[in-house]
């Protein structure tokens, strides 16, 4: 129809001529659209009229720079889906109770500010596939019962959704920006709500995602799913963010500095589900995150379950200062009946600096497995009861800082709930080595020795303790010279004392030389060394049984210095 048409009503010419001499279309005031059911014809536009009022600026003559409705109520559903606008569309303190479409239009920008969009499901507002060259902006508009869909948008400025409120629960979508491309920042400030899921994945952003101050609320799953997303600037989770339900950005790639500040994450698991409830239901989720440069969460960041880091590649410093809470027990669940769970999952995490110093100590399982940083900073106040440290690889760790000494470092060890493994110790040991530590490197690698002790079978076991009381693991080479001393010291007593009584040659007809008991007793002991004695009297008694334990101590000592000097006994 032509808007020009009779059978306008008044409040439809007003906008109609309103927008012919370029000025806003105002109806009433912009901030009471949460009443609009109730606003009578003064303030009601019908969606058919005014499509045909856009269509007809955008085809006329005179294009305006921007056409502005605001305070108007519009009846049926507007749909400018495919439509070309060589203007701003902004709507100001409008009610509707149907979807407004505007779904592969090219716009030059779009604002719905202070709007109220009431739906009874599917789309409040779809603008999937829209182009603007200028800011998609929702600003404090509140939609309920639908959603608003931005799939495979096209926003050349800024996606504003600050102070926005997006109710669609039971799990359902608020926010679809799936595929979309941003360029610059998308905002999710100052109050922004959304109640459902909302969800970013494989959007691209220029500028910043930041969510300062929002509030998520999904208890049914997740509050926010942004796989693969990318951020070109910085990732921002600060300023009062409140999440109920878990927060999810697996394979998501930062360009700047990813910050997890002033926040609460989480949720409480459902008193009325059947069965136990997967961790990754809860929490934040980032395994294979990217940042390229660095990630914090810093002392006033809370969680209500885990943070699921794994493969996470952190160019700079990776820092957790905040807090992690175990998710509650349910209902009739009995915490002795409960197994630790992981609480911090950084398995496979690449990163120049690893920064663990929650602020209170972390009620689960931290799991550094496969991990690689250049320096690791912790605390050994509020080190975690369970660690999974296999494979865990780092070049250097400040002991200083962490109030740790060497006991305590290899109490940390202990701590790994998979049991003893060598690598934990020789890493360790490593580091010290590495930091001109060669004592305590020394004192680790004789504890991780001590400690295989009980993963071995009984043989192995008493061939542990001989290495450990003879060479010390090869760490301790000269015990064997002592042993070797002391028994020749008492063989040297006991072959004196029982000559000749005990002693007796074994061939009375041949030359001898004069007995002498250091030179017998080493021929019995040291089996590499022969000074002639030991064949010339055979030992009866005291003496043969001395002589027997001589040899069996004598192999034992030889082949734990050969096993030291040769390197299998210690690795380097």
């Amino acid at each position: 129809m032509s808007a020009s048409a009779a059978g306008l009503t008044p409040a439809e010419e007003l906008v109609r001529v309103a927008w012919q001499t370029g000025d806003t279309a105002v109806l009433g005031p912009a901030g009471d659209a949460a009443a609009g059911a109730r606003w009578g014809a003064d303030r009601t536009v019908r969606a058919r009229v005014l499509r045909a009022l856009v269509v007809e600026a955008a085809a006329g003559e005179l294009r305006p720079a921007e056409l502005r409705l605001r305070g108007a109520r519009v009846s049926g559903e507007l749909d400018l889906g495919a439509v070309e606008l060589p203007f701003a569309l902004v709507l100001e303190g409008v009610y509707a109770e149907a979807p407004l479409r505007v779904s592969a239009a090219q716009v030059v920008s779009i604002g719905l500010l202070g709007c109220h969009i009431v739906v009874a499901g599917g789309f409040a507002i779809d603008a999937s596939h829209v182009t603007t060259r200028g800011n998609l902006d929702l600003t404090a508009t509140r939609v309920i019962g639908g959603e608003v869909e931005l799939s495979g948008a096209q926003i050349g400025g800024n996606l504003v959704l600050d102070a926005a409120h997006v109710s669609n629960p039971g799990g359902r979508a608020t926010v679809n920006a799936g595929q979309t491309t941003v360029g610059q920042y998308v905002q999710c400030r100052e109050g922004f709500r959304s109640e459902g899921r909302m969800r970013l994945s494989g959007a691209q952003i220029t500028g910043d995602l930041d969510f300062s101050g929002a509030v998520l609320d999904n208890p049914a799953g997740p509050a926010l799913y942004a796989a693969l997303i990318h951020v070109g600037a910085d990732l921002f989770v600060h300023g009062g963010t409140r999440v109920q339900g878990s927060f999810s950005l697996p394979g998501a790639r930062v360009s700047g500095i990813a910050v997890f500040g002033e926040a609460t994450l989480g949720r409480l698991p459902d008193p009325m589900a059947d069965g136990a409830q997967e961790a990754s239901e809860y929490g934040l989720d980032i395994e294979g995150l990217t940042v390229e440069q660095n990630l914090s969460f810093s002392r006033r960041f809370t969680l209500v379950g885990p943070v699921l880091a794994a493969g996470a590649q952190v160019t700079g410093t990776c820092r957790f200062e905040g807090t992690v809470h175990p998710i509650p027990l349910c209902p009739g669940e009995e915490e002795s009946a409960r197994l630790p769970q992981t609480a911090l999952d950084l398995r496979g995490l690449r990163a120049d600096t690893l920064v663990l110093t929650p602020r209170h100590e972390i009620g689960g399982v931290v799991d550094v497995a496969r991990a690689t940083v250049r320096v690791l900073e912790d605390l050994r106040a509020v080190w975690p009861r369970h660690l999974r440290l296999r494979d865990f690889r780092y070049e250097a760790i400040d002991d200083h800082a962490a109030g740790a000494d060497v006991p305590a470092r290899l109490d940390w060890l202990a701590r790994d709930t998979d049991g003893y493994a060598p690598q934990p110790y020789e890493q360790l040991a490593l580091a010290y080595r590495a930091a001109g530590r060669a004592d305590d490197a020394r004192a680790v690698a004789v504890a991780g020795q001590i400690r295989r002790r009980g993963v071995l079978g009984p043989w192995s076991r008493v061939w542990n303790y001989a290495q450990q009381w003879t060479v010390g693991y090869g760490y301790r080479p000269w015990l064997a010279g002592i042993w070797i001393a002391a028994f020749l010291a008492v063989g040297t007593a006991v072959f004196a004392w029982q000559y000749p009584e005990n002693l007796v040659p074994a061939n009375p007809d041949e030359a001898r030389p004069a007995f002498n008991p250091l030179l017998y007793a080493t021929d019995w002991l040291i089996p590499v060394i022969d000074f002639r004695h030991g064949k010339y009297w055979v030992p009866r008694g005291i003496a043969q049984v001395w002589a027997f334990i001589s040899v069996a101590v004598g192999w034992v000592l030889g082949t734990a210095v050969v096993a030291a000097l040769t390197g299998l006994v210690k690795k380097e």
